[in-house]
């Protein structure tokens, strides 16, 4: 495949980012409610997650052997083989109501432990990220044809090649005043495209503000973000996707079993979940959420009380859009591992993502397979996920 070549708007428009005033827009139509529209937050954790102590595999007779103090042992209730994290209590109350597949042990198709190689790799969606520039994400929303005001929004300016290609993503968080906002529609008063990023913009933080009161007092900036994504979704002008990232969970040394390092960064993770499902209301059962990390960490812990980069990991789909069911892939078990210290490959996330993007967002599959993952015959799109 050849490279394509930057447009004239998406160059100015990463300007704009880099100078901390319009991240990203959307170039599509306007106005136009969709208070019925599927949303789908995608939710990346950078670092490589611990999918062991996420989602200790309490039925597996190898576990706690395997994983000596780092074993979580008092785990959450999610089904009879598998418990969820102690931290992450409302996340197993949107599992007993039946909101959550788990995939214990979803990978990419690259395997390389490289933080780099595999955001990439699942960020553009293709088994070599050098084929194309752009991100699955966003030549999937290039697809859907709506004609919302601001369609897609990502609230984490560093996430550039998953909302990369040619629909740009709306930025709330961008920090465009009204006096830059200003200043920027008279730059750009005779350039249509880019008067309307800003326009966009502006539109996003507008969305993003309503019915709100502040923030907690202390409340994380990462929960702040969540609570926006979830009254963007809520507005029926507001967008279909949006694309968060968190941090930290690179926990080589000092990780924690039921608390600690990792501990806290799942309570996080928790937090996150539990606003975005409070801010949505009643948008809520029109929302999926994908949560991924690029790989899971060794099996065993290493000599300073953590893991290392690994292989399978843990995915979530979560949402009132989502159809309660069973485990997403398959459960290799601990019994024999990969290079005899990581967890097996039980499904290609890129399977996730195309039973996703078809179940809720109804793209055809010969569409999925030749324009939004053109390389992944080997990971057949997975069924039944979204509810009826």
């Amino acid at each position: 495949m050849n490279l394509p070549h930057p447009t004239r708007r998406s160059v100015l428009a990463g300007g704009l980012a880099l100078g901390g005033a319009a991240c990203w827009a959307s170039p599509m139509g306007w106005g136009v409610p969709q208070p019925e529209r599927p949303r789908l937050v995608v939710l990346a954790l950078e670092g490589g997650a611990d999918g062991l102590s996420l989602a200790p595999p309490v039925g597996d007779g190898a576990y706690h052997g395997l994983r000596g103090k780092l074993a979580v042992r008092d785990p959450l209730r999610f089904d009879a083989d598998f418990g969820l994290h102690p931290e992450l209590k409302q996340l197993a109350g949107m599992a007993e109501a039946g909101e959550v597949r788990l995939a214990p042990a979803a990978a990419s198709p690259s395997l390389s432990r490289s933080h780099f190689w595999e955001q990439d790799v699942l960020q553009s969606g293709l088994a070599d990220p050098k084929a194309m520039q752009s991100g699955w994400l966003n030549r999937a929303v290039a697809h859907m044809g709506t004609e919302a005001r601001v369609q897609a929004v990502t609230l984490d300016a560093a996430a550039m090649r998953a909302t990369a290609g040619e629909v740009a993503f709306a930025s709330p968080s961008a920090g465009l005043d009204a006096n830059m906002a200003w200043r920027l529609k008279e730059l750009y008063r005779n350039e249509p495209e880019l008067l309307r990023l800003v326009e966009v913009s502006q539109a996003a933080q507008e969305l993003a503000s309503r019915g709100h009161a502040g923030a907690a007092s202390g409340e994380p900036g990462e929960v702040v973000n969540a609570r926006k994504a979830g009254r963007l979704l809520a507005s029926p002008d507001g967008p279909s996707t949006v694309y968060l990232t968190l941090g930290g969970f690179d926990t080589h040394e000092n990780q924690g079993a039921d608390g600690g390092q990792l501990a806290g960064r799942l309570h996080l993770v928790d937090a996150v979940l539990g606003a975005l499902k409070t801010e949505s209301g009643p948008a809520w059962a029109q929302t999926a959420v994908i949560v991924f990390t690029e790989f899971g960490r060794t099996v065993r812990p290493n000599g300073d009380g953590g893991t290392d980069h690994g292989a399978a990991g843990t995915a979530l789909l979560l949402g009132g859009a989502v159809k309660a069911g069973g485990l997403l892939g398959d459960w290799p078990t601990l019994a024999r591992l990969h290079d005899g210290r990581d967890l097996r490959p039980g499904l290609d996330l890129r399977s996730l993502f195309k039973g996703v993007l078809h179940e809720h967002w109804g793209l055809p599959k010969r569409l999925l397979e030749t324009e939004i993952f053109p390389d992944s015959a080997s990971a057949p799109l997975l069924t039944g996920l979204a509810r009826g």
